[in-house]
């Protein structure tokens, strides 16, 4: 009897020891896939995928860059960022996408793009002709209450936005003839970003606009799918559109503003210090990547006519053309109650009666 009584003390404390053991065990927390929570704990970790779209040396690459290097130093190491720049993950919406869904923690990614997943009322800022030539003043209304408006309207389709990166003011490239008037672009093939407010303004300029992906492009200008597109200097430099395009026409028409969204419930399921490190690094590669597009816009200009690109400056009396025909497009976009208050608040700011 004795000896049962010892071997069953034995087994309850051989029990008791395990399960200290498995318990001890469980407190280290170490968060890496999109929707895991964490416990703010000196043991917490994190891994985040960054998927993006532009190649090496682009601002928007150089920007990421950046954020990796903020995020892992004001972490001390705890967060790693994965950086995934000239669409590694899949074409601009396919990556997008995935965000949404939760396989891809955040993304760098196109207005444009962020508009198609109901999230319509940030159209306003692709209005054609709506932002003046001074993104000093655009920073300044973007950083208001239209600003804070819009990325609050992400928020209902999963997206954590965090703020616009700038991609520069946007231009247009041709094959054979330069784009003056609206007359020049009557029966081109215009190639679009998948985008409604685009294809309708085109459509008004008397273009055919055609829907086409980024990373097929190239493709489409070299091999004549469509003759012309429309762009910001960056862009058009670095993807070397200008071996397959005549004339570039600094129409200005509009501003090409980018992303970084995040999947919310993942954003959400963080502890608050990884949240205010992810967007204080955020906002600092954001302005860091802003200051850099601007200097390179610069130069770009002064090397197209080396590359073969010729450049072509609107006068006063040709941008009016566009302007005219574009003004009441603002309105006519402007289908919801939504859109309709965030355009009032950016002309309110504009100055724009």
């Amino acid at each position: 009897m004795k000896r049962i009584k010892l071997r069953y003390s034995k087994i309850v404390s051989l029990t008791l020891i395990l399960i200290l053991f498995l318990t001890g065990c469980g407190n280290s927390s170490s968060t890496t896939g999109a929707g895991n929570g964490n416990t703010g704990s000196e043991a917490e970790s994190l891994t985040i995928k960054l998927a993006g779209m532009t190649p090496t040396g682009h601002p928007l690459t150089v920007g990421a860059e950046k954020f990796k290097e903020l995020v892992e130093e004001k972490s001390g190491g705890r967060i790693k960022v994965e950086l995934y720049p000239n669409l590694q993950l899949g074409a601009i919406r396919e990556q997008t996408e995935q965000v949404q869904l939760g396989t891809i923690h955040m993304t760098q990614t196109l207005l444009s793009t962020v508009t198609s997943f109901n999230a319509e009322t940030l159209q306003v800022f692709e209005y054609p002709f709506l932002w003046p030539n001074n993104e000093d003043k655009i920073w300044e209304v973007l950083s208001g209450e239209a600003g804070t408006k819009a990325l609050d309207h992400l928020e209902a389709v999963k997206f954590k936005g965090f703020g616009f990166w700038a991609g520069g003011f946007k231009s247009m490239t041709s094959k054979g003839d330069p784009i003056l008037t609206p007359s020049d672009l009557s029966g081109k093939n215009m190639r679009v970003i998948p985008s409604e407010i685009l294809i309708k303004t085109y459509e008004t300029y008397g273009a055919n606009p055609v829907p086409i992906e980024f990373a097929e492009l190239y493709n489409a200008l070299q091999q004549g799918v469509v003759d012309a597109q429309e762009n910001p200097l960056e862009t058009i430099s670095s993807n070397k559109l200008y071996e397959v395009q005549d004339h570039l026409s600094i129409t200005e028409h509009g501003y090409q503003f980018y992303m970084i969204v995040a999947n919310l419930d993942w954003f959400n399921g963080l502890s608050p210090e990884f949240q205010q490190i992810i967007m204080e690094s955020e906002e600092e590669s954001r302005i860091y990547a802003r200051d850099l597009t601007q200097e390179m816009s610069d130069t770009r200009i002064k090397e197209f006519p080396e590359l073969g690109l010729e450049v072509h400056t609107l006068s006063e009396e040709q941008r009016n053309e566009f302007v005219e025909l574009s003004l009441p497009l603002h309105e006519e976009f402007s289908n919801t109650p939504e859109k309709k208050e965030l355009l009032d608040i950016i002309y309110k700011e504009l100055g724009i009666q």
